[in-house]
């Protein structure tokens, strides 16, 4: 298992993260004792981090602070 704090965040138009088992909603159901959730960025893709930079910096100050 993963046991840290941890987060799923994808662009909403990646077909990558959407193919996951059960979607992007089910990518930490099993395997993390301490998952915090899923943030899925919208007008992103495959690089949310370089299309929506702003968004994804407020998604993860949100989870530092929060662990």
């Amino acid at each position: 298992t993963i046991d840290v704090p941890a987060q799923f965040i994808a662009g909403k138009q990646d077909w990558g993260a959407n193919r996951i088992a059960g979607g992007a909603a089910g990518a930490g159901k099993t395997g993390y004792t301490k998952f915090t959730g899923v943030q899925l960025v919208d007008r992103a893709g495959h690089w949310p981090q370089e299309e929506q930079p702003e968004i994804v910096s407020q998604y993860l100050i949100g989870f530092l602070k929060s662990t």
